[in-house]
Parts: C-alpha cells; sequence; structure tokens
C-alpha cells in the first residue's frame, strides 16, 4: 500500500457523493443523503484498513460488496415479515413503480431510497477499486460520470456549472495524487538539482504540477464553453418527421400526416416551435390533429368530417359527448410566436373557444381541431381541465364511432393475450386506466427511441410492427399508444391516435412555458359518455410525465408531473405540482425538474451488477494463483521448491509483459529478464541473487535456508510499476497460475 493510497480512497469516496449530489434536483426529499453518505463512509473506511494490512484487492472489494449489503439489510430490510429475498424483490419494484409513475421531483419512498443508496454507494466503490486498486483513476471517472448522468440527462436545459465542475475538480484531484506518485516513481536514483528547487521537490515535478493544473483548467473551461458555441444540425423525428423545419432550417414547423408504427426514432433537435402562457399548474399536451386510420403499421391523419366557421372567443359546438357535469374548470392558454404552418394550430384539449387575433378559422366539431387559414403566430385557447372526480355518465357504447373501433387483424391474436394479462375491472373507464397502468409500468414496458429487433414467426415471416413492440415491450410514444388504443378498441371503447407536443419547458417567472422540436408527443384518446374524448398517458413517466389526474384512484396520493424527453432526446419539461384530492393547494405550483429516467438506472443497475461478477471472478483467480503457488512449493525438496518459487516468477513476469526465455542456463534467463524487464539498481541486484540460489538448488548442495521469494517479489514489483495498464490488470486479476490451477481442478478425471 503506498503512502498516498488512503487520501485516494477519501477522494474516490468524495467524487462518488459529489457526483450524486445533482440527485437533489430529482428526489423530493433528502433523507437518502445521510444514508448514502453513511455506506459510502463505511465502504471506503474498509477499504482503507484492509489494504493497510495488505488484504488482496480482490478481497477487499468483496468487504465493501459485503458491507454495503449488511447496511442496506440494516436499514431497509430489518424487521420486515416477509423473506430477505421477497422484501428487496418488493423494494426493487416499489422503485421501479417510483420511476415510472412520477415526475421529479419524485417522492422518496423506501424502494427509491434502497435503490439509489445502493446504486450510488457500488459505483463508488467501483471508482475507489479503479483508482486505488488497480492504480487507473483516469477510468474511475466513467462510473462517477454514470452517477452523475442520472440527473444530467434528465435536466430540461442543463445542471448549473457547479455540480459538473465539482464533481471533475474531484476526479482531476485523483488523476493528479495518482500522476504525482507515478513520476515519483520514474527515477531510481537521487536527483541533483542544477538550479535552487524547493526542498520537497527534488526531482523538479513543480513545473509538471503547473502545467498539469493549467491543462485540468482549460479541460473544465473547454467543457463548459465548447457545448455553447459548437452548432448542432436540426435533425428530424417521430419516424419520417412528425414535425421539422423544411431544408432543417429554422422557419415553419410542419407535421407529417402519418406515423410509421415500425420505425426508430433518433432526434435532439431543441429548435422552438411556440411559446404559451398559462395559470394551468399542469398544463396537458398539444394536440395538433387526430387519426383513427390505422392500416398495417401506419396512422393517418384523419379527415374532418365536417367544419365549422369558428368565431374569436365564442364557445365551440361540442366538444363532443363532454357534458357540463363532467367537472371540469376552464383554463386559458396564450400563445405566442407559433411557427407552426398554415393549417396547423396547437391546443390543449378539449378545446372550448378560441382566438386566433384576426385570423379566420374552421373546425371539427367532433373533434375539436382548429384549422387556422393562414400561419397563425399569437392565439389564445380556452379549454376544459378535467377533474379528479371526473367520470363517464354510463357505461354504454356510443354509436356513429365505428371507425374508432376498428382493430388490426394482424396482431389480433397478441392483443387478445395481452389483455387476458391486464386485470380485471368493473367498468370500461376501469379497465382504460388497467390498460394504462398495464403499458405505463406493471407490463414490464421501457421506452426506448430505438425500436427490438423485428420477430419473426415458427415460419420465418416477420411480424407486424404492433405484434413486435407487444413481444419485446420496447418502445416511444407511438409504439405505446398504439397497443392501448387497440387494446381498448378490443374492449369495444372507441379510441383514436391524438398527434401533438408535450406541454413544453416551464420558465421559472410568468407561468411561460417554450415548446421545443424533439416536445413532439402521441397519445391516445378514448371515448366515453359525459366526458367526450378524453386523454391518456400510457407511455411510462420518463418521457411523459405523471398520467391525468382522473386516472388515478382516489384513495391513492399522487403528483401531476411535467412531461419529459428521455436521455436519447434530450430532456424537457413543464412545470409539475402535486395534485391531490387532499391538499391541492399546498402543493400546487411550477417546477423545473423533469423524471428520473428509468432506464439510465436499470442500465446502471446491470453495470453494478457486472461489476460484481468481475469482482467474484476477480478474487477467484488470484487465490488460484496462491493455491498454484502452494502446490509448487509442497514438491518434496528444497530445490524443487525454489523450482516451483522460479516457475512462479516467471508467471507473473509474463502476465506483466515480459514473455518467458527459451529453455536455457538460469544465468541466460537473467540477462534475459533483465533487458526485457529494464531492470536496474536493486531489482537488478535481487534478480542476481534469486539466479544465484536457483544455481545453487540445482547444481550445488541445497539446505533449508534457500528461498528466492523475497528477490522474486523485488521484481516483480519493479516491472509491475512500468508495465502496461492492460497488463497490470491481468496480472492483477486473471493471473497465468490462477488460470492454470483452475484449469487442473476442472479436469478433475486427471492427476496432477
Amino acid at each position: 500500500m503506498r503512502n498516498r493510497d488512503p487520501l485516494l480512497s477519501v477522494l474516490a469516496g468524495v467524487t462518488g457523493l459529489v457526483s450524486a449530489w445533482p440527485l437533489t434536483t430529482l428526489i423530493r426529499d433528502g433523507h437518502w443523503i445521510g444514508e448514502t453518505v453513511l455506506a459510502v463512509a463505511i465502504a471506503i473506511g474498509l477499504g482503507i484498513v484492509a489494504r493497510r494490512v495488505r488484504v488482496p484487492e480482490p478481497i477487499v472489494i468483496l468487504l465493501q460488496t459485503l458491507a454495503i449489503a449488511t447496511l442496506l439489510w440494516f436499514l431497509y430490510v430489518r424487521g420486515s415479515d416477509e423473506s430477505t429475498v421477497d422484501t428487496v424483490r418488493t423494494l426493487v419494484q416499489e422503485a421501479d413503480d417510483t420511476i415510472r409513475k412520477f415526475a421529479a421531483p419524485a417522492p422518496e419512498t423506501t424502494g427509491l431510497k434502497f435503490a439509489i443508496v445502493g446504486l450510488v454507494s457500488m459505483l463508488t466503490v467501483l471508482v475507489d477499486v479503479l483508482a486505488v486498486g488497480l492504480r487507473a483513476p483516469a477510468l474511475a471517472g466513467l462510473p462517477a460520470m454514470s452517477i452523475y448522468l442520472i440527473s444530467a440527462a434528465n435536466t430540461t436545459e442543463g445542471l448549473p456549472a457547479r455540480y459538473f465542475l465539482a464533481a471533475a475538480t474531484c476526479w482531476l484531484l485523483m488523476v493528479g495524487v495518482t500522476a504525482r506518485d507515478d513520476v515519483d516513481e520514474w527515477s531510481n536514483t537521487t536527483a541533483r538539482a542544477t538550479a535552487p528547487t524547493l526542498l520537497g521537490d527534488r526531482l523538479g515535478l513543480g513545473g509538471f504540477a503547473s502545467v498539469a493544473r493549467a491543462l485540468g483548467v482549460v479541460a473544465l473551461v473547454g467543457a463548459l464553453v465548447l457545448p455553447n458555441v459548437i452548432p448542432t444540425a436540426p435533425q428530424r423525428y417521430l419516424g419520417e418527421g412528425l414535425g421539422r423545419s423544411p431544408q432543417g432550417t429554422v422557419g415553419t414547423v410542419g407535421l407529417s400526416n402519418t406515423l410509421d408504427v415500425g420505425r426508430s426514432l433518433v432526434s435532439n433537435d431543441r429548435t422552438p416551435v411556440l411559446q404559451y402562457t398559462t395559470e394551468d399548474p399542469t398544463p396537458p399536451p398539444l394536440r395538433v390533429m387526430t387519426s383513427s386510420a390505422y392500416d398495417d403499421g401506419t396512422w393517418n391523419a384523419s379527415d374532418p368530417q365536417e367544419q365549422t366557421a369558428g368565431s374569436n372567443g365564442a364557445r365551440m359546438q361540442g366538444p363532443a359527448g363532454l357534458a357540463e357535469r363532467a367537472g371540469y374548470v376552464e383554463q386559458t392558454a396564450r400563445f405566442t410566436a407559433s411557427t407552426l404552418q398554415s393549417g396547423l394550430l396547437a391546443a390543449p384539449t378539449p378545446t372550448l373557444r378560441a382566438d386566433l387575433s384576426g385570423t379566420s378559422w374552421t373546425y371539427d366539431p367532433t373533434s375539436s381541431v382548429i384549422t387556422p387559414r393562414r400561419t397563425t403566430a399569437n392565439y389564445s385557447v380556452t379549454y376544459a381541465r378535467l377533474g379528479p372526480s371526473a367520470r363517464p355518465s354510463s357505461n354504454t357504447t356510443p354509436s356513429g364511432l365505428e371507425a374508432d373501433l376498428a382493430l388490426d387483424p394482424r396482431s389480433l391474436s397478441e392483443l387478445r393475450r395481452t389483455l387476458a394479462q391486464i386485470p380485471a375491472a368493473n367498468t370500461p373507464f376501469e379497465r382504460a386506466v388497467a390498460i394504462q397502468d398495464y403499458l405505463r409500468g406493471t407490463g414490464g414496458f421501457s421506452y426506448s427511441l430505438t425500436l427490438a429487433p423485428t420477430r419473426t414467426t415458427v415460419n420465418g415471416a416477420r411480424v407486424d410492427p404492433l405484434t413486435n413492440f407487444l413481444l419485446t415491450k420496447q418502445g416511444y410514444c407511438v409504439q405505446f399508444a398504439t397497443a392501448m388504443i387497440m387494446l381498448a378498441r378490443l374492449e369495444r371503447i372507441p379510441a383514436r391516435m391524438a398527434i401533438g407536443f408535450l406541454a413544453g419547458t416551464a420558465s421559472v417567472q410568468n407561468n411561460q412555458y417554450t415548446v421545443i422540436q424533439s416536445d413532439a408527443h402521441a397519445w391516445p384518446e378514448l371515448y366515453f359518455p359525459g366526458l367526450g374524448w378524453t386523454r391518456f398517458e400510457p407511455t411510462p413517466g420518463s418521457r411523459s410525465g405523471s398520467v391525468p389526474e382522473y386516472t388515478v384512484p382516489q384513495n391513492v396520493q399522487t403528483r401531476s408531473e411535467s412531461p419529459e424527453q428521455t436521455t436519447s432526446t434530450g430532456s424537457t419539461t413543464s412545470s409539475s405540482s402535486a395534485a391531490t384530492s387532499s391538499t391541492p393547494a399546498s402543493t400546487g405550483g411550477n417546477n423545473n425538474t423533469p423524471t428520473i429516467v428509468g432506464t439510465a438506472l436499470k442500465y446502471l443497475g446491470w453495470l453494478v451488477l457486472a461489476a460484481l461478477v468481475l469482482g467474484l471472478l476477480g478474487s477467484l483467480l488470484p487465490f488460484a494463483a496462491r493455491r498454484e503457488a502452494e502446490h509448487r512449493r509442497k514438491r518434496g525438496t528444497v530445490g524443487d521448491q525454489v523450482e516451483g518459487d522460479w516457475l512462479n516468477m516467471r508467471d507473473e513476469l509474463s502476465d506483466l509483459g515480459v514473455p518467458p526465455p527459451p529453455d536455457v542456463s538460469p544465468r541466460a534467463q537473467q540477462e534475459h529478464y533483465q533487458r526485457a524487464g529494464a531492470l536496474s539498481g536493486e531489482s537488478a541486484a535481487a534478480l542476481g541473487r534469486a539466479t544465484a540460489t536457483l544455481e545453487r538448488a540445482r547444481y550445488g548442495r541445497p539446505d533449508d535456508t534457500l528461498d528466492l521469494r523475497i528477490d522474486s517479489e523485488t521484481v516483480i514489483d519493479s516491472v509491475r510499476r512500468n508495465a502496461a495498464f492492460r497488463n497490470r490488470v491481468q496480472h492483477r486479476l486473471a493471473p497465468r497460475s490462477g488460470r492454470r490451477w483452475l484449469l487442473r481442478k476442472l479436469r478433475f478425471w486427471r492427476r496432477d
């Protein structure tokens, strides 16, 4: 253990905790912070003590992992009536449900604390292992970055610079401490300064340190400045391009009249589409058009059944099916700087009145979709906000909506199989809520902009896009909305596709929201008597925010949060507020912080699992190497033991990148190793003594005092300091002698 290893371990712990600092913007309360600090402190302290007493690094990893697991058990599992495995499964499920159902800041549930404390502490241990155990602090930045990216990938406008600067500074300090130790070991002789130097700087490292600090500052400043000055090209999004600027320029934004369920989505276009203000604490998505026609994986926008001339400020006919007793509140949104093309208008629904500032317009009374005669930059819309208690007036299916009940024949069998897995309900409305919850969380679906590879049938034919989504359970808003529409239609509930934008990003002041192109969204609308066309949100909360409040059971306290983009598309969100029947006044308000990305946590969890597996393997092979060394020393005479020690040294040097010599005399082997290993000074002298010991064991009269292990360790340490990183990793985690011992044990039918 080097003198600065304890300092490096402390820096590793601080780096992990500082990287987790931005998580405070994603979780409502702060009780998890103290528990995370405690877990990290125990793991790091245990690592320092274990390394001080020269415990092998793989065992250190296991001890740290066991310490964290024990603390997690003490904090979250102890006292449960269920078994430990069942309790952990329940906690993980609770964390998953919280991530899927709530937008940021998410409530601090026990399951979420269990997941965050375990994830952050294990990733911090990985930082410690890489920085101290493997002497690779640069690589240790990867797990630290993984912690940081949970938050950084889910902010509306980027995290404040202080979060990045704090984490990056801690990482650079780790790199600097290790580099200083490495440079100190460059010379095997005492340096004599030719000019006055500081008392503690005999090697003249001050100049190197100054340059390194300057480069670090330049790198930090560059990381903060360059992303703001490098231009990014606009991209299409939502299949062939739901909304985009013509020729990729900033201008009017159009919408494709088709949605392809079988295409992946690649977009991060942050070009503004419009801005608006509203007093609504949680504004709904902005609908532009609807579609009832689905054919072979593609939605085609519906042509208006009839057009009625609109009158600015006057109550529109309909909305179809919405009754006055539905229990809604009127809200108004005032739009500015809209760049939607002529004939397109984004508006919250159900729309009651509109004022297009002198532009003539028409609307479809059935869908309430507004069609302006020309591009309209400024307008206002009054809409109905359904309350938590809004419910249909009857359970009958109205006539005249046959087009909204049409099923996709190609996916019918998989739709029926999926519907059978959804819990039963007493009414069609409750059944719709169950479908929404199944797709959003309980069914195991995940939000991803990249679709899974298309499955094939037993005959080798490719399945249709909707069936593929139901089988792979991976997709984005178009797939989720399509699945809910078809499942609802299978239950004889009229359903259609709504196309538009998420509510956008809220500003700190004036209740103003900005909608950008990558806010494009699709969601299902289901028809119920007394409510009319009603929005549902089956897309997971990592993209869409919380579900509509009327789809939440009245005895469940929840929050109505803002929509948000996933990591792949760039985060965008509008305001967030708690909306419960018990305390609406105390929790209303705006919040700019989006949801935690469930997908990121999932992949980070796999990263931790992989690290644990590697740690177990890393502890097995070094143990096997020690057993192989013991096996060689048990070969009878002192001479045999010396031969075994020499073979062990040869194997370790080979792991470190020094190839073994041909079968030659001990003196010839000494010359080979001294030349190939660049040995000099004490290490060369140790190699000479080890060679002399081998010669006495082979050609002289051996006695019990012959032992070359100390000298061989000196040679190995010298070579290890100058070895490449991959060779040091192989020597530490997968030594050749360990592999040989393990292979011999696996060949149990053969004798040694």
